[in-house]
């Protein structure tokens, strides 16, 4: 259900592979805090929500019809509104 959304996992320790596959779900970036600054995880999490929302956006359109899915479906507009 939460596999499209973004993670960034941001640790002060170095995260072991065994572990970062437990936590990936879907678009995951894992961060050590020694080796990025705030201001470069600002700048990565502002990417990874544009490009979750062109994802959703895209999904929104049939691609037979090129129509907007959410207005055949109140379900998707409902999901997407939120």
């Amino acid at each position: 259900e939460y596999a499209h959304l973004p993670l960034v996992v941001y640790s002060a320790l170095e995260i072991p592979h065994d572990e970062r596959s437990l936590l990936q779900l879907g678009p995951t970036q894992f961060l050590t805090k020694a080796r990025v600054q705030p201001q470069q995880l600002e700048s990565l999490v502002m990417t990874m929500l544009r490009r979750s929302r062109q994802r959703r956006d895209s999904a929104k359109v049939d691609p037979h019809t090129h129509a907007d899915a959410t207005a055949a479906d109140p379900q998707l507009g409902a999901v997407a509104s939120k």
